[in-house]
């Protein structure tokens, strides 16, 4: 997964460079289904036309900051006795979503955008059984978990389109609000 992320950050990077403006954005926000904050890394390329409209292409990586609190020394495998308890199930990590937008610009020369955004987000919960024998916690199961993401967003391009702030809704995280810069 970590490499397939790499490698769509890369093509990102490197395709800008045929478009005039890249620009990194960070923001967050909270709400949605998983009402919690998250924390949110933008890279949009705004492709500029001379005589149409702009158009406006993001890929996002948000963590929600939504993990649970686990015990101490977990032991990644199963108790190896009967004699144990379950002491339920828990979020192992962050939330990390990852999400593409693309928009047009909604009257021409004017910089302002609106776009729709999808994507997905996952998480590893596990269940935590403690021994009665030795009080040792014990992961008893592992699982991913995933949730579709969609939802809608505003963005303007300030200053010659070296800056950009944009406000969106989406399911999962709610309301973000972010501020980006140009840096190509």
């Amino acid at each position: 997964m970590s490499r397939k992320l790499f490698c769509i950050i890369i093509y990102f990077l490197l395709s800008s460079l045929a478009y005039p403006v890249a620009l990194f954005n960070a923001g967050g926000g909270a709400g949605g289904s998983a009402e919690v904050f998250h924390l949110s890394f933008d890279l949009i390329i705004l492709d500029l036309e001379k005589y149409d409209r702009d158009t406006f292409y993001a890929f996002d990586v948000s963590v929600l900051l939504n993990r649970d609190d686990v015990p101490g020394g977990l032991l990644d495998y199963s108790c190896p006795h009967d004699d144990y308890d379950i002491i339920g199930k828990r979020q192992l990590s962050n939330e990390t979503a990852f999400i593409g937008k693309y928009g047009i610009e909604i009257i021409r020369f004017k910089h302002l955008f609106t776009y729709g955004l999808a994507g997905f987000s996952e998480y590893t919960s596990v269940i935590i059984a403690q021994s009665n024998a030795t009080g040792w916690y014990y992961t008893e199961s592992d699982e991913s978990t995933y949730h579709g993401i969609i939802g809608l967003g505003v963005a303007y391009s300030l200053r010659d389109d070296k800056n950009i702030i944009y406000t969106e809704y989406d399911n999962r995280r709610g309301i973000t609000i972010g501020f980006g810069f140009k840096f190509f």
